[in-house]
Order: C-alpha cells, then sequence, then structure tokens
C-alpha cells in the first residue's frame, strides 16, 4: 500500500509535487524530535484534475496533523473556509503555518496582512513559496500564456491572475516577515528553463488524445529524476522560511544545502524527454504498421511506408540535435557567467587590498603632516621668543 500511495504522490503534476516535497523538508527543519506537528496549509484549496477531496499537505505529511484554509470550499478533513488576510486562529494556533503558490494570486495590497497574519498563528514559524518578480520569469510566463492562447483560444485563469496583479518582490516578502519578528532563510526552488519546458510539453499533451496517461508518465519521469531537488538560479519560484526561534534558524542556515551544490542538469535529460514526448506518435506507427503487414502490402507500399517512417525519425533525430545543442548552449553560458562572477570576486578582492593600502599611506602621511606641523609650531614658537628677549633686555642694557 505504501509503494501505491508513493506511486500516486509521484504522479502529481511536477509543479505541485516539487512544491509540496520541498515543504516537507521544510516542515522537518521546525521539528525538535518525532513529534506531531500541528500545520496549517493557507490556500491549498484543490480542483479539478482528478483530486477532488485530495489535500496534498496531507498527503506529505500523514504523521501530521494538517488542516487547510482557502476561500473555497473542498470539504474533506480539517478544511475551514476564510481569508489569509484575517486568519479566524488564535496567536501561535499551529507549530507551521505554510502558503504554497498563493501569495500571487492575493492583490497586492492584502499581501503584507497575509503574511502577517501568517506569522501570528504560527507558534515556530512559517514556509511561504511563491514564484517572485523577475525578468525571467515574466517572460516565461508571458510565454507560456501565449502558448495556451494559441493551443486553446482562451486564457489561463492563473496566469491570468498573475498578470493582472504582478508577481511578488523577494525584498518586500522578506522584510515582512521580518517585521513580524522572525528570521529569514531565502532559498530558489523550479530550474526555470526546466519549468518553462516541462509546462510547454504538458499543455501540448492536453491537445492529444486521453492524455491524462501520458502526462502521468510525464510528471513521474520529471518526479523522479529532478524534481526532488531541482533548484538552481534562475528558478521559479522562492521559497520563504521565518524562525520565530533565531538560533534554530541559525542552526538551520549553517547546515543547509545551497543552491550552487547542486548538480547540473544531465545533457540526456532533453534527451529523454522527447522520447517521451513522441512516444505516443511512434507507437501509433508501430501499430499502423502491424495492421498494414497484416494486409500482404506490395513492394511498392512497403517502400513508401519505409520512406514515411525514415521521415519520421529524421525529424525526431533533428527535434533531439536542437535541445542537445540548446542544452550545451544554456551550460557554456552558465560556464561563462559564473567565470565572470569568480573573475569581479577577484577583481574586487584586488580593489579592496589597493584601498586599504591607500588608505593606511593617507593615514601614514596625515601622521607626518601633523608632526611636522607640531614641530614648526615649535620652531616657530622659539624664534619668536627669541626675538622678544632680545628686544626686551636689549633696551635695558642700552639704558
Amino acid at each position: 500500500m505504501e509503494k501505491s500511495f508513493h506511486d500516486r504522490l509521484c504522479k502529481l503534476p511536477f509543479d505541485q509535487y516539487q512544491r509540496y516535497h520541498a515543504m516537507r523538508e521544510s516542515i522537518n527543519y521546525f521539528r525538535t524530535g518525532n513529534e506531531r506537528l500541528r500545520i496549517l496549509d493557507v490556500g491549498g484549496y484543490l480542483q479539478g484534475g482528478g483530486q477532488e477531496k485530495f489535500v496534498p499537505a496531507s498527503a506529505f505529511l500523514p504523521d501530521d496533523r494538517v488542516w487547510v484554509l482557502d476561500v473555497k470550499y473542498n470539504g474533506p478533513g480539517n478544511y475551514c473556509v476564510g481569508s489569509g488576510s484575517e486568519l479566524p486562529f488564535h496567536d501561535s494556533a499551529f507549530d507551521v503555518v505554510v502558503s504554497l503558490d498563493t501569495l500571487e494570486h492575493i492583490a497586492p495590497r492584502s499581501r503584507k496582512s497575509f503574511i502577517l497574519e501568517m506569522c501570528r498563528t504560527a507558534a515556530r514559524g512559517v514556509h511561504i513559496a511563491c514564484p517572485v518578480d523577475h525578468p525571467l520569469t515574466n517572460l516565461a510566463e508571458n510565454i507560456l500564456d501565449h502558448v495556451i492562447q494559441k493551443l486553446f483560444k482562451v486564457k489561463h485563469p492563473a496566469l491570468a491572475e498573475h498578470l493582472e496583479y504582478g508577481l511578488p518582490e523577494t525584498a518586500l516578502i522578506e522584510s515582512w516577515i521580518q517585521e513580524a519578528g522572525l528570521k529569514t532563510i531565502t532559498f530558489s526552488d523550479g530550474f526555470l528553463p526546466n519549468w518553462l519546458f516541462m509546462m510547454l510539453i504538458k499543455h501540448y499533451l492536453m491537445t492529444l488524445d486521453d492524455p491524462q496517461p501520458t502526462q502521468e508518465s510525464f510528471d513521474k519521469f520529471y518526479n523522479l529524476s529532478l524534481g526532488n531537488d531541482d533548484r538552481r538560479e534562475p528558478s521559479y519560484r522562492k521559497v520563504f522560511l521565518g524562525f520565530k526561534d533565531s538560533a534554530k534558524r541559525d542552526d538551520i542556515a549553517c547546515n543547509m544545502p545551497t543552491n550552487s551544490s547542486v548538480n547540473a542538469v544531465d545533457e540526456t535529460y532533453g534527451l529523454q524527454l522527447s522520447n517521451l514526448l513522441l512516444l505516443r506518435d511512434v507507437t501509433e506507427l508501430n501499430q499502423y504498421l502491424h495492421d498494414f503487414f497484416k494486409r500482404n502490402p506490395s513492394w511498392m507500399e512497403l517502400f513508401d511506408l519505409a520512406e514515411e517512417r525514415h521521415k519520421i525519425i529524421l525529424q525526431k533525430d533533428d527535434l533531439i540535435m536542437q535541445q542537445l545543442k540548446q542544452m550545451k548552449y544554456h551550460d557554456e553560458l552558465q560556464q561563462l557567467l559564473q567565470k565572470g562572477l569568480i573573475e569581479k570576486d577577484h577583481t574586487i578582492k584586488e580593489l579592496t587590498k589597493r584601498q586599504q593600502s591607500l588608505q593606511q599611506n593617507i593615514d601614514e602621511k596625515d601622521q607626518k603632516i601633523r608632526e611636522l606641523t607640531a614641530f614648526q609650531d615649535r620652531i616657530k614658537h622659539t624664534f619668536l621668543y627669541r626675538i622678544y628677549s632680545r628686544l626686551k633686555y636689549g633696551k635695558k642694557r642700552r639704558v
């Protein structure tokens, strides 16, 4: 049963699986043992995609007590209707309060109160994950929105809300959490090029007949291969952890893996995804071949069929090569950027050393100037004293 349950989670939409997996990891940072925590998921309503009466927070945290609050009603378990900007709970009612990809759907004027309410009702801390304002993230969402409208002739409601409200700003979120008295840790989640690629392919799969099995296989492939640690910049979302215990925050920050420690994406990843995407077309072609040979075809028909299959294979290979070239280009660009950052850091260190050396020289010269000024004052004082003495005593001798 446990294997079946794990298999179900791995078939969740990759974006949902990724953010709830990150939430499960974060919740463990707030534990002090094997205790059962009280968790509130603000905005955890789900509808559609066969997920009615399914609470992902409970599925990922089966040993904890989970409540869900949303403006919409879904019904299962500890579920209540309410506004995240005015939570109907007393202070520190829950150990940890979480919000996953919800903040961007709230009007900008209400975002601060939403976060402050989360911090108020959390005894230990908060976990807030959401896409944040960045030129690349905005561009990726605009590309996805354009493709969806081309494919389905309608706007995606969630993306439309993102574009209307604008994505939250990282600095503002951190400042609001800190204003509530919590210490923060921020990390990246969801490598943006992979997120955009997955979203485009998933929406393309929706245009096929009976897309659900292929979509689930596609999501499962990503979830099992990269979904648990696809955390590099540029990222689609940021995760903000707020700790009420500053010592706990410092301890976690020292032991937390950094984004740079994540392995680079393997070059074969695009190849495997392409094969998975084209699997349906190839399967249909194989079925056509099987039916074709049952009819005792002529040599001319076999020749035409072979040519048709050869064209499909060439198209597939061309698509794979284009993707490999693009991935190599991104890797080379990333290496150049990394090299540039290292050179920049080296230049900054050299300039800092030069600045310190110049400052030391200036200080030494200032000291010498002060010493010379003092010596000049002594000489001047002695010279004037001698003149005064000669005038005074010289007159007396003449008298």
